[in-house]
């Protein structure tokens, strides 16, 4: 019977710890934020460029203002982000999704190493072809004619690849940024679209729309075909240019050398298998660039999202 009495006085005992000495430690932290605070209200000072309460209060209460309107739109963005993932995720889903990641990986692997390896290839052979071609006795002159075959033929390459990865582009409906944000520099006025439009002709508001969204694919494929134009004027000046060269090349080395033909079949051999590796290199980069194109990571699809367009037809035969 005692016992209720005994917890109850026990409840109501207040039990205190002995005190404990400051350590040197503690009292360094506490000199710190003091030394923290004061460098604080310095550093106020300095930004409100004054030393009056009221003046100073009013320039905290704004930034204050400013830094939670911050925190609200990143608010709102997070959670407007998160509507678009799904709410429960099935094991199942995850699974079928890591396989593909797998598969993909893969398959870019041997790609990546089938292309090491045969470039590796290529370059030893091209590094043959250029020491027979440097054992024949060539003057400065000469030598320099066949730095400028090689550098006309990069110059021509570096315009096919430009045109490649832009036709790359086309396939995938993810036009350069340049040419899909023309319709941002012609726009529509909607004042005058929606003064005009009557509750007569509701359907004028949508006609006029669908003729300004043709008009604009209609500018963005004439863009894209003076691009295409002026690529090939390129490629043909180098290509004519190359031809002269070298036929100016093979006519000069008739008069000096007898077997020309020994030399010109090295000359050909060099010129045409670096040409074939860089179109090789073209032809692999266009592969890689059109699955970025189609497999946005996730981080850049805002980016990308600006890109994409609705629908611009131009086909091969076109340029």
């Amino acid at each position: 019977e005692d016992k209720p009495n005994v917890i109850k006085s026990l409840s109501q005992l207040s039990i205190s710890q002995p005190l404990r000495k400051k350590t040197k430690n503690e009292d360094k932290l506490a000199s710190n934020s003091n030394n923290n605070n004061n460098n604080k209200s310095e550093d106020i000072v300095k930004m409100t460029k004054t030393n009056d309460y009221d003046l100073t209060e009013k320039f905290l209460n704004i930034l204050v203002n400013q830094t939670q309107h911050k925190v609200d739109q990143c608010t709102t963005e997070l959670l407007s982000q998160s509507l678009s993932c799904p709410k429960t995720l099935f094991l199942s889903h995850v699974e079928s999704r890591l396989v593909e990641f797998i598969r993909l990986h893969h398959i870019d692997l041997i790609r990546k190493i089938n292309y090491q390896v045969n470039k590796f290839k290529d370059l030893i052979r091209e590094t043959q072809l250029f020491e027979t071609l440097s054992s024949y006795s060539l003057t400065n002159e000469q030598k320099q004619v066949v730095d400028c075959l090689i550098n006309i033929r990069q110059t021509q390459l570096e315009t096919f690849e430009e045109m490649t990865m832009l036709e790359a582009r086309i396939v995938c409906k993810s036009l350069p940024q340049s040419i899909d944000d023309l319709d941002k520099l012609i726009l529509i006025d909607e004042t005058l679209l929606n003064y005009m439009s009557t509750n007569n002709n509701i359907s004028f508001k949508d006609e006029t729309r669908q003729q300004y969204r043709k008009k604009i694919r209609e500018y963005k494929r004439q863009s894209l075909m003076k691009n295409f134009e002026e690529y090939e004027t390129i490629i043909e000046e180098n290509e004519y240019l190359y031809q002269e060269e070298l036929l100016k090349f093979e006519y000069e080395l008739s008069k000096d050398i007898e077997p020309v033909n020994s030399l010109m079949n090295s000359l050909y051999y060099y010129l045409n298998h670096r040409t074939d590796r860089l179109i090789r290199d073209i032809r692999y980069k266009e592969a890689i660039f059109r699955i970025k194109l189609n497999h946005p990571h996730s981080h850049g699809s805002s980016s990308s999202s600006s890109f994409k367009i609705d629908s611009v037809s131009l086909s091969r035969s076109d340029y």
